[in-house]
């Protein structure tokens, strides 16, 4: 989560910073609320430092249980079906 949320704050400060299109600059700076990329890239490193501090959420611990118990279902079909083949 946190690699995703350090991307997308990286390409909304490229945008911020290089970006010709002065619609989409005073957009990005609307979303994060500030008047420049300075301002930006401390919003962005204060975001980082919060969600360094929270724990994981239950909800993605969950998720990736889910995900893992299904790679180890399908794993296991495989493995009755070639089973059941070399068996007959």
């Amino acid at each position: 989560m946190e690699e995703i949320s350090y991307l997308v704050s990286k390409s909304i400060a490229k945008v911020i910073r290089f970006s010709t299109n002065e619609e989409m600059k005073l957009s990005c700076l609307k979303l994060l609320n500030v008047n420049n990329s300075l301002e930006a890239e401390k919003v962005f490193q204060q975001q980082l430092i919060e969600w360094k501090k929270q724990p994981m959420e239950k909800s993605y611990l969950k998720s990736q249980l889910t995900a893992q118990k299904r790679k180890v279902d399908c794993e296991l079909s495989k493995i009755i079906t070639n089973d059941l083949e070399n068996w007959e």
